[in-house]
């Protein structure tokens, strides 16, 4: 089964939702990566908002305003977003 998700808004200020509609109840593992493939950070949900398997995350550290990749890691893989923080 592929492993579909979202994340939003994008741009962002760093307070951001991801919408997980394959984890099955498992919450993602969110890192963030320089668009080279450098990791910057890790980040944990502040929030579960639904059983659907929303979440809402926010980037503590502060992250110059730039174009990233937010990897999600789950039992079923990693997947990469592009995201714009301002």
């Amino acid at each position: 089964e592929p492993f579909l998700w979202n994340i939003y808004p994008n741009p962002s200020s760093g307070h951001f939702y991801v919408d997980c509609f394959s984890c099955k109840g498992e919450v993602p593992e969110m890192s963030l990566f320089s668009i080279a493939g450098n990791e910057i950070g890790r980040m944990t949900p502040s929030a579960v908002l639904s059983s659907a398997g929303s979440q809402l995350f926010h980037f503590d550290d502060q992250v110059a305003p730039g174009v990233y990749l937010m990897g999600a890691k789950t039992e079923a893989g990693m997947r990469f977003r592009k995201m714009v923080i301002f």
